[in-house]
C-alpha cells in the first residue's frame, strides 16, 4: 500500500534531499574538447613547475632563499635613498605579516632584519634596531631542522654593533663572536666583517693587541678572496696605527 502523500512530505523533510550528480554531456563537441586539452596540458604545466621546487636539495633552497633576501634589500635600498622610509617600512611589516600567517619564519626573520636595518641606518635608533635584530635572530634559531647559518651570522653580527652603540660592549662582543661561530665554513667575506667590527671594537676599548690579532685574520679573510676594495684599505690603515 502506497504511503499517504501526507506522510510522503513528513519523510521528505526529516532527509533532506541528495545533490543530483554531475552529468557529463552526451557528445563533447569540438569547442569543449579543445577546452578540455587546454586544461589538462595546463595543469601538466603547472605540476612541471610546482615539482622541482619540493624536490630541491638543500643547495637549491639556499638559492631561493638569498634571491628573496637580496630582493627585499634591494627595494629597502631602493625605497629610503630616495626618501620614501614609510614606504619601506610598510613593505616590510607586510612581509612581517605574510610570513607570519603564512608559517614561513625566514621570510618573517628577513623583514624584520630589513627594518632593523632601516632604524639604525636611516632613522638612527639604535635601540629599535637592536629590538627588531633580536626578534629576527629568534626567529632563525627557532629553526632547528635546517638552520640557517649564514643568516644567523649576519644578524648577531648586527645585533652587537647595536649593543656597541649602545655602550653594552661586553654583550657586542659576545654576540659577534656568536657570530664567527655561526658564520664559519659559510661566507668568509662576512667572517671577515664580523673580525674587522671585533678589531675595531678592541682598537676603541684599548685592547691594541687583541685588536691587532683581529684585522689581521679579517685581513687574511679579504685577501683569501682576492678582494681590494675599501674594506681591505681601511684593514689595511688600521694596522699601520697598531703597529708601533
Amino acid at each position: 500500500m502506497p504511503p499517504k502523500p501526507q506522510q510522503q512530505q513528513q519523510s521528505k523533510s526529516k532527509t533532506p534531499p541528495k545533490a543530483a550528480p554531475l552529468q557529463r554531456p552526451a557528445k563533447i563537441t569540438s569547442d569543449q574538447e579543445k577546452l578540455l586539452q587546454y586544461v589538462a596540458q595546463a595543469v601538466a604545466e603547472e605540476v612541471e613547475l610546482i615539482q622541482p621546487h619540493l624536490e630541491m636539495c638543500n643547495w637549491e633552497k639556499d638559492i631561493v632563499i638569498r634571491k628573496f633576501e637580496q630582493s627585499l634589500s634591494a627595494d629597502v635600498d631602493r625605497l629610503c635613498s630616495s626618501g620614501k622610509i614609510e614606504k619601506a617600512i610598510a613593505k616590510c611589516n607586510a612581509f612581517a605579516e605574510h610570513g607570519s600567517t603564512s608559517c614561513n619564519p625566514h621570510k618573517q626573520a628577513q623583514a624584520l632584519f630589513e627594518l632593523s636595518f632601516i632604524a639604525f641606518k636611516y632613522q638612527k635608533d639604535a635601540e629599535n634596531s637592536l629590538k627588531y635584530a633580536e626578534q629576527s635572530l629568534t626567529l632563525l634559531k627557532s629553526n632547528q631542522i635546517r638552520p640557517d647559518n649564514l643568516a644567523m651570522a649576519i644578524v648577531a653580527n648586527h645585533v652587537g654593533v647595536c649593543l656597541y652603540y649602545l655602550n653594552n660592549i661586553d654583550k657586542a662582543v659576545t654576540n659577534m663572536e656568536l657570530a664567527l661561530d655561526y658564520v664559519y665554513n659559510t661566507d668568509e667575506g662576512e667572517e671577515a666583517t664580523i673580525l674587522s667590527n671585533l678589531g675595531n671594537i678592541y682598537y676603541h676599548t684599548r685592547q691594541y693587541k687583541l685588536a691587532k690579532l683581529y684585522f689581521e685574520r679579517a685581513l687574511a679573510k679579504r685577501l683569501k678572496k682576492n678582494d681590494t676594495g675599501p674594506s681591505v684599505q681601511k684593514i689595511k690603515a688600521m694596522l699601520e696605527v697598531l703597529t708601533f
